[in-house]
């Protein structure tokens, strides 16, 4: 009890929205909304096509009488056409056959971008047998309608050639791609190859003889995917709608009939972006006598890819059997048209080829259309018939046209060639023909110059349509310019004159790249590229240097304080180069000067001894710390080596004055007094001074020696030089001077 109270209020609910929703799409109607602006298709008055154009039958808009029309509908599969009997369309879908399936198809289509309501009667009857009381819940497998974007061919195949596929737990949209069932689920089909749930209220019928067919009083909502496979699970809209029937009895039998008013309304939809469709599909079934039950309601949100499906209604019985019936008696419709494209093409009937762009032509699923001569009469010629003139086109005339019965979503079937013969013509073709100057055929002559042009006599060839083309041709010489480039070096010395051959020359300049062109009348290119390099003649500079270095190796810048020594350096030479390329070869010359040394000398003369080691004289003061000194020049040697050597290499070496190595004596001979002063100032002994005074003595009659020998010498090489020099002042008097000085500045050193 409490169950049918919950249903009469959801029935009571869905019946109220109906109104509503029906009332809203009456108002929308009248009051010419938005969406009806953009998806109205209004009638076209152009009966007339031309290439590339598009015309439309118009009637795009339903009646009530027209689902009733009896022209408007076919059978297929088990189902039998009874319209004989009555005004309206009525069939017998299934004909107490087991495993038998009948459809109903509208020759029309649905526009789904419009609400839609259809109703129609569906009927049931189950007869009884031995120990079985008929239930007309035991009918079979289902019946109700379908929707699907399939033309009604396709679904009659479909049946045909595919049963067990499309009926059964299948509903009769097996197979069929997108499609839509509502209707009557007769059995549940629940278990390891099952594709039902548990339907609510579902009766199963056990009888006394235990005569158990699973009848079920459901109703659902089914739907198939893309690949026309049966969408399983538990999302799908379904409900237990009891219906009692009535029981009728035929002599020890019972049968049991149904007489129900079905109904689906497709409300508020929606035109995607994508071109799909989205809207609320609703289902009713109402039992024509109250009392055997109520009315029962489901509804499902559905999106649809197509926007024209095809109308049809189904019956089938799978392993029960009963007989069920469709009728239009007392229906209700109301939807637009479901429309397609017609294509029209211009054939050329000799060649098969496309000679003009197509038409096309907006009519609905169902209508027939026609093309006939550009001539003929054109407009409405039927019901749901309309014809159209052909297109003229221009150098062809008119062969024939078509007629087709314009199919559900099938843009193959949906197209009328119209074929014209071609009217002959005469075209002149003129041909150019470009050749290289070697007689190559040019593709392009992008990069030549053209250099003659010659046209031939025109030659004229008919076709096998009767056309003629008269051809000429010119021929156009072409050449390749060549570009040529010189490069010219002119080299001159840095005084500018030219030279032929650079051996001995250095590159000093190069001068700035002059160029010139020049164009030949083929275009060739001739480009010079001129410059002027200039050249110096390598001159090379010997240069000789000497320089004054102590025994240490260093520079001297003044050699006064030294005397030539006997060391050497080895000559150095070096070459630098001059930005010009000059050379300049330098030799360097080292002479080896050593220091003199002054060291002090003692007023007490003491006997002066030579030491073996020999070199160095001391002379010194033994009687007194405070002993008065006077400067005595003395040799310092550079390296510690024997007097002997050192005499011998002063003997030896040529290039050493006899003056100087009398020097050298004397300076021996202080070197020795200077190491015994040192040995006698050691001991600590007292020097008297007779001995001082002979000392002094030996000392001047030195010095009067070396300037006796000193003015001897300078006599000899006067006299050897005056032949030479004649004039001039004579050697030996310089060196009388010389002696002179040394003498004097000898005695200024003994005060």
């Amino acid at each position: 009890m409490t169950k049918k109270y919950h249903a009469r209020i959801v029935t009571s609910l869905l019946l109220s929205g109906l109104v509503l929703a029906s009332l809203s799409v009456v108002g929308t109607a009248n009051s010419s909304s938005d969406f009806l602006k953009i998806n109205k298709i209004d009638a076209d008055t152009v009966s007339s096509l031309s290439p590339g154009n598009t015309v439309d039958t118009g009637n795009h808009v339903y009646t009530t009488t027209d689902i009733a029309n009896p022209n408007l509908w076919k059978v297929s599969g088990n189902a039998l056409d009874t319209t004989a009997t009555t005004d309206n369309f009525s069939t017998t879908l299934v004909q107490n056959v087991g495993k038998s399936a009948g459809l109903g198809l509208f020759q029309g289509a649905l526009d789904m971008a419009y609400p839609i309501s259809f109703s129609g009667v569906f009927g049931v009857t189950v007869n009884g047998g031995v120990g079985y009381k008929g239930n007309a819940m035991d009918a079979g497998d289902s019946l109700g309608f379908i929707l699907t974007p399939e033309s009604t061919d396709d679904i009659a195949s479909n049946l045909e050639n595919n049963s067990a596929d499309a009926v059964g737990q299948y509903l009769g949209i097996g197979g069929l791609e997108n499609s839509i069932f509502a209707g009557r689920d007769f059995y549940s089909n629940i278990g390891k190859n099952g594709v039902d749930n548990v339907i609510p209220g579902q009766t199963i019928n056990n009888n006394i003889f235990g005569d158990n067919r699973g009848g079920a009083d459901g109703i659902s909502i089914r739907q198939t995917d893309a690949s026309g496979k049966l969408i399983t699970g538990e999302n799908y809209a379904a409900a237990a709608a009891p219906d009692a029937g009535e029981m009728i009895s035929d002599g020890n039998y019972k049968d049991n009939t149904i007489s129900e008013n079905m109904t689906f309304s497709w409300e508020n939809p929606v035109v995607n972006s994508d071109g799909t469709i989205t809207g609320t599909l609703v289902y009713s079934v109402t039992p024509l006598i109250p009392s055997q039950g109520e009315t029962t309601t489901i509804f499902e949100k559905i999106t649809v890819p197509e926007r024209s499906l095809s109308l049809g209604v189904i019956g089938a019985t799978g392993g029960n059997y009963s007989t069920m019936t469709f009728a239009n008696n007392g229906s209700t419709f109301s939807a637009h048209k479901g429309s397609n494209s017609v294509k029209v093409n211009y054939i050329d009937e000799a060649t098969g080829k496309t000679i003009a762009d197509s038409s096309t032509i907006e009519a609905n699923v169902g209508d027939t259309i026609t093309v006939d001569s550009p001539t003929s009469m054109t407009g409405q010629t039927g019901e749901n018939s309309y014809s159209y003139a052909a297109a003229k086109i221009s150098g062809y005339d008119y062969a024939g046209g078509a007629s087709v019965l314009v199919a559900n979503n099938a843009e193959d079937a949906n197209q009328i060639n119209v074929y014209y013969s071609k009217i002959p013509v005469n075209t002149v073709k003129n041909v150019t023909i470009n050749k290289e100057d070697n007689g190559n055929v040019l593709d392009s002559t992008t990069g030549y110059v053209q250099v003659s042009s010659s046209s031939s006599s025109a030659t004229i060839a008919t076709d096998d349509s009767g056309d003629t083309e008269t051809t000429v041709t010119t021929t156009v010489i072409w050449h390749k310019p060549i570009t040529t480039t010189t490069n010219v070096i002119k080299n001159v010395n840095d005084a500018g004159d030219t030279i032929s051959n650079t051996d001995g020359y250095k590159l000093i300049s190069t001068g700035s790249p002059v160029r010139t062109s020049t164009v030949a009348q083929n275009g060739d290119v001739s480009i010079m590229i001129s410059k002027t390099n200039v050249w110096h003649k390598i001159v090379q500079n010997v240069v000789a240097k000497t320089v004054n270095v102590d025994e240490a190796g260093n520079a001297l810048s003044d050699i006064k304080g030294y005397v030539r020594s006997s060391n050497t350096k080895k000559s150095e030479q070096s070459s630098t180069t001059a930005n010009n390329g000059d050379i300049t070869l330098t030799t360097i010359n080292y002479v080896v000067w050593k220091k003199v040394v002054v060291t002090p000398k003692s007023n007490h003369p003491i006997k002066s001894s030579s030491s073996s080691s020999g070199g160095n004289t001391a002379v010194a003061a033994a009687s007194s710390s405070k002993a008065t000194f006077k400067p005595q020049v003395v040799s310092q040697p550079a390296k510690t080596s024997s007097s002997k050597a050192s005499t011998t290499k002063a003997k030896t070496n040529s290039n050493t004055p006899r003056s100087s190595t009398t020097a050298q004596t004397t300076e021996k001979t202080v070197n020795s007094q200077q190491k015994k002063t040192k040995t006698t100032k050691s001991s600590g002994k007292n020097i008297s001074k007779s001995s001082i005074a002979h000392a002094k003595f030996v000392h001047a009659v030195e010095v009067e020696t070396a300037g006796i020998g000193g003015t001897a010498m300078g006599f000899v090489i006067s006299g050897m030089a005056w032949t030479l020099l004649q004039r001039f002042l004579p050697a030996g008097f310089l060196l009388f001077i010389f002696g002179k000085k040394r003498k004097k500045d000898d005695d200024d050193v003994e005060k």
